[in-house]
């Protein structure tokens, strides 16, 4: 009986330790588990902590991870990708920054950004804590940032069908939520192919 009792215990305990491994090994906060975007839903999305610190002052926009998640973008049809994202909290303390990595960049060998912004809303006098991309930025506005630099947009991206993108959001100070709604000409690849036609800019909402 103590021995049936015993074998129990033993199964418990690894079942409940390759839980908590796989639990924390699927974090989107690393590029290896990053979320595959599907198609042109707007997403919300409300990142906790970092796994591998993947970012650093190094790369452009000078910047860390401090509550960050990981986007994979695939193209479906050419066009210029853009976003939105706005958080939950109107407060101008919550800060939101990104990255973008591509196109076709691998989580082994990603090199530097080809955009990000990493202002500060409070620091720059923003009326609001938005940032993103956005088509009627001027053609070499790619980079911004840190702190009082910048208005919170850069430059959409023109994108070809195929290509793949690693869109990386954190938020370094404040906390809360946001919503991430695709703007631009450019269709993503639903993985799940849903039946999608429609252009970002009439997009459909999904929780994440």
């Amino acid at each position: 009986m103590l021995n049936n009792e015993i074998k129990v215990y033993i199964f418990l305990f690894y079942l409940l330790n390759c839980i908590t491994i796989f639990s924390q090994n699927r974090e989107a906060n690393d590029c290896i588990n990053a979320i595959q975007i599907c198609g042109n839903q707007t997403i919300e999305l409300n990142p906790k902590g970092i796994g591998i610190q993947e970012i650093d002052r190094f790369n452009t926009c000078n910047g860390f991870e401090n509550n960050s998640l990981w986007l994979r973008i695939t193209v479906k049809e050419a066009g210029t990708l853009g976003f939105d994202l706005i958080p939950e909290s109107t407060d101008l303390v919550v800060d939101y920054d990104f990255w973008i990595f591509g196109p076709n960049a691998n989580c082994n060998d990603k090199g530097f950004s080809i955009r990000c912004s990493t202002t500060n809303p409070l620091a720059s006098g923003g009326s609001n804590n938005h940032t993103g991309l956005r088509d009627s930025e001027p053609n070499n506005d790619f980079f911004e940032g840190p702190g009082a630099h910048g208005d919170g947009y850069i430059k959409s991206l023109d994108v070809q069908a195929g290509e793949s993108y690693y869109l990386v959001i954190d938020r370094p100070i404040g906390d809360g939520a946001f919503k991430l709604n695709w703007t631009g000409t450019a269709i993503l690849v639903d993985p799940f192919n849903a039946p999608s036609n429609k252009p970002f800019n009439i997009p459909d909402d999904i929780m994440v």
